[in-house]
């Protein structure tokens, strides 16, 4: 798994369960993420250059949407 995602990861794993994922090898990655610790120090900055509600919209175009499993 690339650093970058694996960061990315581990704070989605600070924050509770990676859920929906489907194939094997994507387990596995998001399983190595509870490897990894983030200190409050890295969680506070995250926060702040992220805050909850700072990204809005939809995930992909509209276009995209009919094929998306929801």
């Amino acid at each position: 798994m690339r650093v970058c995602a694996l960061r990315g990861a581990s704070l989605v794993h600070a924050r509770g369960p990676i859920l929906g994922t489907k194939r094997v090898k994507c387990v596995e990655e998001n399983a190595a993420a509870a490897d990894v610790t983030l200190t409050d120090e890295q969680l506070a900055a995250i926060d702040a250059a992220l805050p909850v509600g700072a990204v809005a919209g939809e995930r992909y175009p509209a276009e995209s949407m009919g094929s998306v499993e929801l």
